[in-house]
């Protein structure tokens, strides 16, 4: 199932690529438990170095692998019988029988870690990946300060990835949730380039200093990740990655790199790089009324959304690329103008 989320069309969990972890937190032989797309996991990185996601329950006698379970090379022992289970999802072990192993296996979910972000491939028929999303080169720029441990925040909201993917095409929102009052905001070009969507926007915001004149580059890959740049005040590149738990809840991960102070070559961010990274914090899953968090956990869904003239071809296009990972057999309608109301006679 889906999200809960009043008026959303959707029944399924969309295919694609979700951050789970960061690869700091994960050391060799750790374990842990997880829960995503209504699924119980365990999370574990092998003696080897690689992180694999597999179901949490044991095919024995039903423990849960997060819990207690050891990494053994490559594998994972269960806690209870001692059953050792392969990265595949493979019994390789019965410890104590003469039957050296049996032939259930494990649910198996594909790994891959890029830029510092461990990102688990969901698809709700089981199929394999189809596209790979790029790394991120402020993550890996010495331009940039580190990442960790300061630039990752990790939070929990009431709502699907879908609306925070939707922000992107949403100009007039920058005005009236993000204060961008200084000029009109806009959208300077959108495009969809087939497993991904890419949005540029511009706008203004006042500042002590002045009049800030701010520039966003924005790339979506699938539904679980967007990777956004920053330009106007000091430049910062950051993904935001949300990830389903389950019908109504989601996990998000915010990972922002902001380009270092002149002259400074230390790990630590400087004030205003600190600054930066706790407002954006706060501007996509903090409490403030009014801002998009409040905004999305008490909002209805419209699929088929009155819209004015200036707003359709955006969101025409993105509702258009975000519906190709949903594996629903009925599409919602596409999104089109509303009509002009006939005018009133003086």
């Amino acid at each position: 199932m889906g999200s809960r989320l009043r008026g959303f069309p959707y029944k399924t969990f969309p295919r694609g690529w979700y951050q789970v972890a960061w690869s700091h937190e994960l050391a060799a032989g750790d374990v842990r438990p997880a829960k995503y797309f209504n699924l119980e996991l365990v999370m574990y990185r092998s003696e080897s170095g690689k992180v694999n996601i597999l179901d949490a329950h044991c095919r024995h006698m039903g423990a849960h692998l997060g819990h207690g379970g050891k990494v053994c090379g490559e594998h994972i022992a269960c806690p209870f019988h001692g059953w050792k289970w392969s990265a595949e999802g493979a019994n390789v072990e019965v410890p104590y029988s003469r039957q050296k192993r049996v032939s259930a296996k494990l649910g198996r979910y594909p790994v891959i870690e890029k830029s510092g972000l461990v990102l688990m491939w969901y698809a709700s028929d089981g199929r394999a990946p189809d596209y790979e999303p790029p790394i991120v080169p402020e993550f890996h720029d010495d331009a940039y300060y580190p990442v960790y441990p300061h630039g990752g925040i990790k939070g929990e909201a009431n709502f699907p990835p879908q609306l925070l993917v939707e922000n992107a095409v949403d100009v007039p929102h920058l005005k009236y949730v993000h204060n961008w009052t200084a000029d009109e905001p806009g959208m300077g070009k959108f495009e969809d380039r087939g497993q991904s969507f890419y949005v540029e926007t511009f706008g203004a915001i006042d500042t002590v200093k002045g009049i800030a004149r701010l520039q966003t580059q924005i790339e979506i890959w699938g539904i679980g990740l967007v990777y956004s740049h920053l330009s106007g005040l000091r430049d910062m590149g950051f993904v935001s990655g949300m990830v389903p738990i389950d019908d109504l809840r989601s996990e998000v991960r915010l990972t922002t790199a902001v380009k270092r102070k002149a002259g400074d070559t230390g790990d630590e961010p400087d004030s205003f790089a600190r600054a930066m990274i706790a407002a954006q914090a706060e501007e996509v899953i903090g409490m403030r009324a009014g801002g998009d968090r409040d905004i999305w956990e008490h909002m209805e869904y419209r699929a088929n959304p009155a819209l004015v003239r200036e707003e359709v071809a955006g969101w025409l296009a993105l509702r258009n690329f975000t519906a190709k990972f949903y594996d629903d057999e009925i599409k919602p309608p596409p999104v089109k103008e509303t009509e002009s109301a006939p005018t009133l006679a003086a």
